[in-house]
């Protein structure tokens, strides 16, 4: 089940958004990818860890799997607490409608290419017949 965790897409999200938060640290924005990179990799960093848990400790199975609906609420929710609740409580955050289409990209990624059940690895016959000599014996 850790694979999910090791999933490239969801590393490669992860180690972006890392590096893109130390680059702003010491002051340096680019504009674009300031504006809407985290938005877009929120849903995957967010969601993978959760479909995890889900997997390892509610469901306890690898074929487990977000529905549609799971992630279009997950989208809403971040959209409506990040850029409609948290403006109107700071000045240091703005709404802006790009990062609704941010998020709902981030998650439609997450739906397909993450959001999957895990492949059962392949047994061959030989080995099932060497399974079952052994178990004979």
């Amino acid at each position: 089940m850790k694979k999910l965790l090791l999933n490239p897409l969801f590393v490669s999200c992860t180690v972006l958004s890392a590096i893109n938060k130390s680059v702003e640290l010491f002051g340096y924005y680019i504009p674009f990818i300031h504006a809407y990179m985290d938005d877009f990799f929120c849903m995957i960093v967010i969601l993978t860890p959760a479909l995890f848990i889900q997997r390892q400790f509610i469901f306890k199975s690898e074929n487990y799997v977000f529905s549609m609906w799971h992630t279009i609420i997950a989208v809403t929710y971040c959209s409506i607490v990040f850029e409609l609740i948290l403006p109107l409580q700071s000045s240091r955050h703005i709404a802006d409608a790009l990062d609704f289409v941010a998020y709902s990209a981030g998650g439609i990624v997450f739906h397909l290419f993450i959001n999957k059940p895990q492949p059962i690895p392949s047994v061959s016959r030989a080995e099932l017949n060497i399974a079952n000599a052994s178990s004979l014996v």
